[in-house]
């Protein structure tokens, strides 16, 4: 028999998440969620499990369409990727995705982290060891030798170099791939003026 679950709260967002339905509930039948509804007009809620959220707004999950989960928004990113080893980003990693999704972001593209943190981070998240959002992950990101993010990022020159990196990434279960076309801000030895590809390339 599928669960229902009658989630209730003051305010719960509209369709086009432009205001506020007051005093709504959310149904959700065997993990779906079936219709957003006045409470007056429930009916009975004998046969579900019911949470009274009380004065709290709801809103659908928010989306970060470009992270670092290991060093994202942090003044040292690049201090922390090259100092630390992977079992240190590892923890960070999975802490600031924890944070993620208790502040309300279900959903991360990660565009470049260490293939050894963001693929286990995932894993771990979907095997359900850890709270975290759904990840769409890059793995690491391809760049050119000392080009912008080579510390955590995989070094292909040529041609035959990036096919075989873009390989590896997607065989790893990478969603996305992540090309480093020019130089970056934070990394010295890149020119964020200049590309670092031919088009070609």
């Amino acid at each position: 028999m599928p669960e229902r679950v009658i989630i209730k709260a003051s305010r719960i967002a509209n369709e086009n998440t432009s205001g506020w339905l007051n005093d709504h509930a959310i149904v959700i039948e065997d993990d779906i969620i079936e219709s957003v509804t006045p409470i007056a007009s429930l009916g009975s809620t004998d046969n579900a499990k019911v949470l009274d959220l009380g004065d709290v707004s709801v809103l659908p999950g928010l989306v970060d369409a470009h992270c670092h989960m290991h060093c994202s928004a942090t003044h040292d990113a690049q201090a922390l990727a090259l100092t630390e080893n992977d079992q240190q980003l590892t923890i960070r990693a999975t802490n600031n995705m924890r944070k993620a999704v208790l502040a309300g972001t279900t959903t991360i593209r990660d565009l470049g982290s260490r293939n050894q943190v963001a693929f286990a981070v995932r894993q771990m998240i979907e095997d359900g060891h850890t709270p975290g959002p759904r990840l769409l992950l890059a793995g690491t990101p391809i760049t050119i030798t000392a080009g912008h993010c080579w510390f955590f990022g995989t070094e292909a020159d040529s041609i035959d170099q990036i096919r075989t990196a873009v390989r590896t990434q997607v065989k790893l279960g990478a969603n996305v791939i992540k090309m480093m076309a020019t130089g970056g801000m934070f990394t010295p030895t890149a020119n964020p003026r200049r590309p670092q590809y031919t088009v070609e390339q």
